[in-house]
């Protein structure tokens, strides 16, 4: 008998500690597939860390789009990969025109625009040509002229979730906070705070 070892290699990486795995409904005539995402429990401070961009900007472009991700095998006594599926994912496309740099990890290069993707998307997509509906409970809404602090990873191309990683900045607020913060209850954070904070990581790090 075959030992086969499987690897999941994605495209675009959600984040490095969080792992997704997806329920199908066989009864419906359009495959259902729900993520459920394990959180690591990070401050706005390890964030900014492990992390290659934070930056406080406007967005100015929102769209979703579809990206094709390619789920491998790897058979383990031949050592070849093999394709286990295709599947086209609905994801979100931002750009955000950026008006201060808290940190960066030689992204930007002097531009004032960068674009991200944020893979947490309820929408249809498809999955080996078959129509399914990709379900997500951490999507959050992108608005063209929202501002916020926005924490963004270097995996195989710039992507964020924004569930953990983007923190609205409201007119009129000295506080901020996440959706996740907002699940877990807890106190929002000083704005100006955050800020020096994420520079002075930035400094440390460089």
């Amino acid at each position: 008998m075959i030992n086969k070892k499987i690897s999941l290699m994605a495209v675009i990486a959600i984040a490095a500690f969080a792992s997704i795995v997806y329920g199908v409904s066989e009864n419906s005539p359009v495959i259902e597939r729900t993520g459920y995402t394990q959180f690591a429990d990070r401050t706005f401070d390890q964030r900014v860390e492990i992390n290659a961009l934070a930056v406080v900007g406007e967005i100015v472009d929102s769209e979703i789009v579809m990206v094709e991700e390619t789920v491998t095998g790897t058979d383990c006594d031949e050592c070849e990969e093999y394709v286990i599926e295709t599947a086209v994912k609905p994801q979100y496309k931002v750009t955000v025109k950026v008006t201060e740099v808290l940190k960066d990890n030689g992204i930007l290069n002097g531009n004032d625009l960068v674009t991200f993707y944020d893979k947490s998307v309820t929408g249809l997509g498809k999955v080996d040509g078959h129509t399914t509906q990709f379900i997500s409970r951490y999507s959050v809404d992108y608005h063209v002229g929202d501002k916020g602090i926005f924490i963004i990873s270097n995996d195989r191309g710039l992507n964020m979730m924004g569930f953990t990683h983007y923190y609205p900045l409201k007119a009129g607020q000295t506080t901020m906070t996440s959706e996740f913060d907002k699940m877990t209850e807890k106190a929002p954070i000083d704005v100006d705070s955050a800020r020096n904070i994420a520079k002075m990581i930035a400094e440390k790090t460089q």
